[in-house]
């Protein structure tokens, strides 16, 4: 999954689970594991899986702020679920 190393490190230290730098995420079963964790907080976080995704990919502080705006949240790449 693509994940920032500063974000993956955060997780990380959440999850328990040791951090050896940005090579870390190129353990496939840590990067899902972090990438999986992390869209489920944002789920969590908005409630809404579509802006959710949008927050994976724009930043979560990004879409808070286009809501407190009520500006137009742009689409995610993925269009059916």
């Amino acid at each position: 999954m693509q994940i920032m190393p500063y974000v993956a490190e955060s997780i990380a230290q959440e999850l328990g689970i040791e951090w050896s730098g940005d090579r870390t995420l190129f353990n496939p079963y840590l990067n899902i594991r972090i990438g999986i964790y992390y869209l489920s907080r944002l789920i969590l976080d908005f409630k809404d899986v579509r802006i959710a995704l949008t927050a994976y990919n724009y930043g979560p502080t990004y879409v808070k702020g286009l809501i407190e705006r009520k500006e137009s949240i742009p689409p995610t790449t993925t269009t059916n679920f």
